[in-house]
């Protein structure tokens, strides 16, 4: 508070009071960008599609029989209590072949097949299937237990089928698809189904004698009744290298940070010399520079994932798992790297770090839930840098459905407009440097002239 800082004080206070109003108008238009994609929101429900096939009822009918399965999966949906985000759609089934339930010829597509490659292919996020014999072995199993076979028990552990693949977002299919298709096969599919089984063989336990029902094996009749369905679960991408999950989410975020502090350095460094280079060398400084330095960086972020003890070489042969998730982290590096020199450039390193906070939530606020899974507005994500090396990521490492024609092309449109946009923005700032410098000289000339 002495009396000679005061303008000294004027100034700090002023640029105190500047950050606190800059940091705080941020903060309230970044951050719910942020925390928006951790909530679903209504229009999105029956984005999460899930796949029902009902075999169950042209199976039970070939056999002769009543199904019940495959009628309580189809209605299930529609019988839901509660708030659900998934969107469960009843597929045709009559491409698919059922002479599993017949014994006769098989005709038709492989239904277990089809379901695992649409899964894969990302058509559905999971497909339930009420296999062909489900009704049909459960009814038989009772009437071989009443006409006296020693049947010892029954499984109805194979009646539905249920295809997800994990590593399409570990947080989206844990979160919500497994939780959720696993709670209606429980609570709503197996109980309606069974329930409607022992509706139709109630008669024929009524008809028996006392000997004839004491002569049944007790344990495998109750497995038939109470439990006569259950489901194989079959998780076709696993994420069981968990090392790999912060390479393939949030762990690219330090891709984005690392490549500030290149930025900020290079800023600062290069500022005794700038006006004293030409522009073709200024320009190789700009660009060159940063392209050598996000060689490296890039190298030694995937490196570490490597080091860490996660192969990739399950799905690439040859050893182009790691060559092609080093060159995905490179192009990403760069197509983020650019739009930070062209903010320095215009911005100055005092509020380029307002720009980076924006650029990091811009890009991390989409690599968590699968996009189908938040809001429209996160549709932005489809084409930022850092989602398209996390699907890169999770490609190679576990898998997923290849799209590099289409992550890398995007990489690559970033690199080759941010290079471009940028050499334009250091050529028309030397230009009006040059025209700057030429004013003051003409100023300096009339000053002596006069």
């Amino acid at each position: 508070m002495d009396p000679t800082l005061r303008e000294g004080r004027r100034t700090f206070l002023k640029s105190a009071a500047l950050g606190l109003a800059l940091t705080t108008l941020c903060m309230f238009c970044v951050l719910p960008i942020y925390w928006g994609s951790y909530f679903r929101q209504p229009q999105n429900k029956y984005r999460l599609t899930v796949g029902l096939i009902d075999l169950d009822s042209p199976g039970a009918a070939a056999a002769g029989r009543t199904p019940v399965l495959g009628p309580a999966l189809t209605s299930a949906p529609s019988r839901i209590s509660y708030e659900y985000p998934l969107g469960y759609q009843v597929l045709d089934n009559t491409p698919f072949d059922i002479s599993g339930a017949t014994g006769g010829t098989p005709r038709g597509l492989d239904v277990h097949q089809w379901a695992a490659d649409a899964v894969l292919d990302e058509d559905h996020f999971a497909i339930v299937i009420a296999n062909a014999n489900a009704t049909a072995s459960a009814v038989q199993a009772f009437e071989q237990l009443v006409g006296g076979a020693a049947q010892a028990s029954y499984m109805g552990s194979g009646a539905l089928s249920f295809y997800y693949s994990e590593a399409r977002n570990f947080e989206t299919m844990d979160q919500w698809v497994s939780p959720g298709v696993t709670r209606l096969i429980n609570d709503y599919v197996i109980p309606a189904a069974a329930s409607s089984l022992v509706a139709q063989l109630a008669p024929g336990l009524g008809g028996l004698s006392d000997a004839a029902y004491g002569a049944i094996n007790q344990t495998a009749l109750a497995s038939v009744l109470s439990r006569p369905f259950g489901e194989s679960t079959w998780n076709l991408r696993p994420v069981d290298q968990f090392a790999g999950i912060p390479a393939s989410t949030v762990g690219l975020l330090y891709l984005l940070v690392f490549t500030y502090f290149i930025s900020l350095f290079a800023f600062n460094a290069r500022q005794p010399l700038e006006s004293k280079l030409t522009l073709s060398s200024l320009l190789a400084v700009r660009l060159v520079v940063p392209i050598i330095q996000y060689v490296f960086i890039s190298l030694w972020i995937s490196l570490v994932t490597l080091a860490f003890g996660v192969s990739f070489s399950r799905y690439f042969s040859g050893g182009s798992g790691f060559p092609l998730f080093w060159l995905s982290n490179f192009l990403a590096q760069w197509a983020a790297g650019m739009p930070m020199e062209i903010a320095l450039s215009l911005l100055g390193p005092r509020y380029t770090a307002f720009f980076l906070i924006f650029w990091i939530i811009l890009n991390v606020s989409v690599v968590f839930y699968d996009l189908a899974n938040i809001d429209h507005f996160y549709s932005y994500g489809f084409v930022t840098p850092i989602y398209q090396a996390t699907q890169n990521a999770k490609t190679i490492m576990f898998g997923t459905k290849r799209r590099f024609a289409q992550y890398y092309g995007i990489e690559a449109a970033w690199v080759v407009v941010g290079t471009v946009a940028l050499a334009a923005v250091v050529v028309l700032q030397r230009k009006k440097a040059e025209r700057q410098a030429r004013q003051e000289q003409a100023k300096r000339k009339e000053g002596k002239e006069q």
